[in-house]
């Protein structure tokens, strides 16, 4: 059952959706606005503005749409439209001209009422109208031919793509806003990401695109990652697993159930264990710390994207949450154990994610919300117990230990 906070949301977007259209077709009927809806294949755009504003792993998954357009036009410039906290992602990528770096307030995590309220009138919020003309001003100079939003957002649409001057507008039908655009296809809840943005992509005349994510990591980087294991101890030739137990209230497995599993690993196998997070995932890592009683390397808080790509290329496992860094680890080949909750895990599916997840009456598409997430954010999570995950570890550490690449850095293994 969708919450009642999603249909009011639903109910306010499709008004919006209708009045706005209306406008916007009076609009173009006086010509004031004029709409190409020429055979977009037929496009030999010089600039291409590509926009992805919202989480981590949704930009990794991003990655094979850059290749398939530098493929598509090679003397294009590409550029990237996404947050300032992921544009590591992108960094040093070949298929992307310049980076662009924007963060929304409308991705933003709210958990209750009191949070919302604290966003809205917080200075970041009431001062974002002038980052925003700031950012619509930039994108007008560009003068971009072809701009691609690979939500489908009706705001992304609106603002950086109508407003910024984009003569040729590509997206899904997904919010509404459709007929701000001049090109779209329906987005298919069905399908996972990888698929829709093949499909997308279809309008451009690409009809073959390869699903392999891609993040570029520098010899720098593997450098600064091979020193930072030796001062911990780490050799070369040890099998690592990685544990990352961050995420998203809801979709949380307890970091004391890490903390079990990762203290039976340690106990049952020759295996190194290190702990990655960001610095506010410190909280776990104090509340695992009493069961592993210092067994661990924790990392957390201490490595950026790329750095985090670089150690994970060197693993033979990644056990995490529903969370980006599962799409980091399939972008340099990391085998994935990810344990899911509520979530759908078949918008996120990848050859080297292998998802945990107990029978839930209530799982949800990728866009509705969970009825009890006020009452106790992720209890469903507690369903899925160590015994049922630690079997499944032993079983991907009996299949991976043996073809544990021995050299510190595989340079197959990172684009």
């Amino acid at each position: 059952m969708v919450h009642a906070e999603l249909a009011w949301k639903r109910i306010l977007g499709n008004f919006i959706d209708f009045t706005a259209g209306y406008v916007f077709k009076f609009l173009c009927l006086i010509r004031v606005v004029k709409v190409d809806r020429t055979d977009l294949s037929a496009l030999k755009p010089q600039n291409i503005l590509v926009i992805r504003t919202d989480s981590m792993g949704d930009v990794v998954m991003s990655t094979p749409v850059y290749r398939a357009i530098k493929d598509k036009y090679p003397k294009a410039k590409v550029f990237a439209l996404i947050r300032s906290g992921f544009c590591e992602v992108l960094l040093d990528n070949p298929n992307v001209d310049q980076i662009i770096t924007h963060d929304v307030p409308w991705n933003k995590e709210r958990s209750g009422w009191l949070t919302r309220m604290k966003i809205i009138f917080s200075i970041e919020t009431l001062l974002y109208p002038f980052r925003l003309v700031r950012v619509i001003r930039l994108l007008r100079r560009q003068k971009f031919d072809l701009g691609i939003d690979l939500l489908g957002d009706f705001r992304n649409i609106l603002f950086f793509m109508v407003a910024a001057g984009v003569k040729r507008r590509l997206s899904f039908s997904r919010t509404g806003g459709e007929y701000f655009l001049t090109d779209f296809v329906e987005y298919d809840i069905k399908e996972n990401q990888l698929t829709n943005h093949a499909c997308l992509l279809k309008k451009l005349g690409i009809n073959n695109v390869d699903a392999k994510l891609e993040i570029f990591v520098s010899q720098k980087v593997k450098a600064e990652v091979s020193d930072m294991l030796k001062a911990h101890g780490v050799n070369n030739g040890a099998a690592l697993v990685v544990m990352h137990p961050g995420a998203k209230k809801i979709q949380r497995w307890p970091a004391e159930n890490f903390a079990r599993l990762g203290k039976r690993l340690i106990e049952e196998f020759n295996i190194k264990l290190l702990l990655t997070g960001v610095g506010s995932d410190l909280g776990l890592k104090q509340k695992m710390e009493p069961i592993l009683n210092g067994a661990a390397v924790s990392l957390m808080g201490s490595t950026n994207i790329p750095q985090l790509a670089a150690l994970l290329s060197q693993q033979v496992l990644l056990i995490c949450n529903d969370t980006g860094v599962m799409h980091v680890a399939s972008a340099v080949n990391c085998k994935t154990l990810a344990v899911f909750g509520p979530t759908n895990p078949g918008a996120f599916a990848h050859p080297n994610i292998e998802v945990i997840q107990p029978r839930l009456p209530c799982k949800l598409s990728p866009h509705e919300k969970c009825e009890k997430k006020s009452v106790f954010p992720g209890a469903c999570m507690n369903e899925t117990k160590v015994d049922i995950v630690y079997e499944r570890v032993r079983d991907l550490l009996a299949e991976n230990v043996a073809g544990k690449r021995k050299d510190s850095f595989n340079e197959n293994a990172i684009s």
